[in-house]
């Protein structure tokens, strides 16, 4: 990252400030491309996203990174709660204030979204719904979880709504009681959470009963734009074919089919990843 400044970036969404990392280009002249992302299921913005921030802002693209509201340095309580649409609105206000930068250093006319697992679903909402998007990547992207007929008894046996709200794990091992507990999750979460002293591996449980009503299938088919989508063949997290099968109608996606599992894709692949991400987006904006 030679040619890229790195800074901090405060704006305002939900009544609470949102801080994000900023990653701009010292090469070329701005107005810049500019690209916004945020954290996957229970994240900070330490975790893995600076690796694609600096390789967007070398190839002379402006990328915004987030915490969203209630998570790591951003405002907000309760804290660890995941509210999907909530964070898609902050993703919506992270462009609206880059759009309004007195220094114009962003151009509105060239801009992207991009995440993974669930900010992948975020990036899919977005792209189908906001005009101001030209193109955007998706990765391993959330799509939907079947509702159960019988829900967990941790979800049952006590007041999701109670003061303080009850948290679980969000990564553990085979056995534990964690959201995440396949496809290597505890051992990726160990390594990449190290330089992330702002994570705490918990999630409230309410956080759960949001997601199930998080589908965005009805969002994947109307994307038209320049879409690129990674999967993993093997992920039982945010599985392959279920990708495959919510992007149906979509009209200018590329689907790109990585071996191995949700984790495996960045331990074994992160760099391919980082690579298709930055020439995508290099070459639609």
């Amino acid at each position: 990252m030679s040619s890229v400044i790195h800074t901090l970036y405060t704006f305002q969404s939900l009544n609470e400030k949102v801080v994000g990392d900023l990653y701009l280009p010292t090469n070329g002249q701005a107005p810049y491309p500019t690209v916004v992302s945020g954290p996957g299921f229970g994240g900070v913005k330490e975790i893995m996203l600076g690796a694609y921030a600096g390789a967007l802002a070398d190839a002379g693209i402006a990328c915004l990174v987030v915490d969203f509201v209630g998570y790591g340095a951003s405002s907000g309580t309760p804290r660890q709660d995941i509210r999907p649409f909530d964070q898609v609105q902050t993703l919506r206000d992270a462009l609206t204030a880059l759009g309004e930068d007195p220094e114009k250093r962003f151009d509105v006319q060239r801009l992207g979204i991009w995440g993974t697992s669930l900010c992948g679903a975020h990036a899919l909402v977005i792209a189908a719904t906001d005009p101001r998007i030209k193109a955007a990547v998706a990765i391993i992207p959330h799509i939907h979880i079947e509702p159960s007929a019988k829900p967990p008894s941790f979800m049952t046996e006590q007041d999701l709504d109670a003061d303080p709200l009850p948290t679980i794990q969000v990564f553990g091992k085979p056995g534990d009681l964690a959201v995440m507990t396949s496809d290597g999750s505890f051992e990726w979460s160990e390594k990449m959470t190290k330089e992330a002293p702002s994570f705490k591996n918990e999630v409230t449980i309410r956080s759960l009963r949001q997601m199930v009503e998080y589908n965005i299938s009805k969002y994947a088919k109307d994307v038209n734009l320049p879409l690129l989508v990674l999967t993993a063949v093997d992920d039982s997290i945010t599985p392959a074919e279920k990708i495959h099968k919510a992007l149906q109608g979509a009209r200018q996606v590329e689907i790109k089919d990585f071996p191995g599992t949700h984790f495996e894709l960045f331990s074994n692949f992160m760099q391919d990843t980082v690579v298709l991400t930055v020439n995508w987006l290099k070459s639609k904006l």
